[in-house]
């Protein structure tokens, strides 16, 4: 959750140290960078 108030931002940041807080840096890591994985058949 982000909010923003004149030029300052709060971020709200939710950690659990467990594998699906790893999981979920690594897909915002790919959005963020615009990697995408094809499949080739």
């Amino acid at each position: 959750m982000l909010e923003k108030m004149e030029k300052n931002a709060i971020l709200y940041i939710w950690y659990d140290n467990e594998y699906g807080y790893s999981q979920q840096v690594i897909r915002l890591a790919k959005y963020i960078s615009k990697v995408r994985r094809y499949a080739y058949y």
